[in-house]
């Protein structure tokens, strides 16, 4: 990501999303922090949900359970 709208558009995906806690994207850093009340929603919903936008999750396959639940790292990435 190269600019504070590239963040944002990540955050408009997920806005309105039941579960969401507290969301922070930071296109800095290229990472995105998502806390979410698993009760109510998947990480697979959240997933989904960014990828129907210009971003794509990439690297998650590689988190621990604990680790999921609070970190989506995300990637621009042309398809």
């Amino acid at each position: 990501m190269t600019c504070p709208s590239c963040s944002a558009s990540v955050e408009k995906q997920i806005n309105g999303l039941k579960g969401i806690n507290s969301k922070n994207v930071n296109h800095v850093t290229d990472n995105a922090k998502i806390e979410y009340d698993e009760t109510v929603i998947s990480e697979e919903k959240i997933i989904s949900k960014i990828n129907e936008g210009h971003y794509k999750v990439v690297g998650f396959e590689n988190l621990t359970t604990e680790e999921k639940k609070c970190r989506i790292r995300y990637s621009n990435q042309i398809w």
